[in-house]
């Protein structure tokens, strides 16, 4: 076996060494750049949902039902060894409830997940770029701001608001998703 190149093993360790400061970079410098977001669809609308408020993104789990008032949650999953709620995201928009969603998205702020039916992509925006209430549109419960994408306004899911809806539940006589 004749030697190895030494240009290739300074390449490699070059390469090695740039991949290992890519996870040592501060976030905060990540941070300063923008905002992460997600385009989901959820039942037949778009929104944008902020990378940072979720600690994971899944495909294809397993959702156990379980019995519940609730109409919104779907069962429960287990996610890095936590057996966790899993709410469908289209009953907080008023929207059929599609049993058979693809994506989980679970909470950064609670041990929650979201199911919702697809994912379309991701964009880096501004710090500045999401919109109160642009003219025309208005905001609502779970969506209190806007993300311009292309030629469309695509609101913004507050996962706040949705978590603290969730822990309502069991308070609120009209959970989230019935059909009253």
């Amino acid at each position: 076996m004749s030697g190895t190149d030494p240009h290739l093993v300074s390449r490699a360790a070059e390469l090695r060494a740039e991949f290992d400061l890519s996870f040592a970079a501060s976030h905060e410098v990540s941070r300063a750049k923008g905002d992460s977001f997600l385009e989901i669809k959820v039942g037949d609308g778009v929104f944008a949902l902020r990378l940072a408020e979720i600690a994971g993104l899944f495909s294809d789990r397993k959702i156990t039902p379980i019995p519940s008032a609730a109409p919104a949650l779907l069962g429960v999953a287990s996610f890095r060894g936590m057996i966790t709620p899993v709410y469908g995201l289209e009953a907080f928009f008023e929207k059929p409830i599609n049993r058979g969603a693809r994506w989980l998205a679970v909470s950064a702020v609670a041990q929650v997940a979201l199911a919702f039916t697809g994912l379309i992509g991701h964009t880096q925006r501004s710090p500045g770029d999401a919109l109160p209430s642009p003219p025309g549109q208005q905001a609502q419960k779970f969506t209190r701001h806007f993300l311009p994408i292309g030629d469309h306004l695509r609101p913004i899911v507050d996962l706040e608001a949705i978590v603290a809806e969730i822990r309502s539940f069991s308070t609120n006589s009209t959970p989230v998703g019935n059909s009253k």
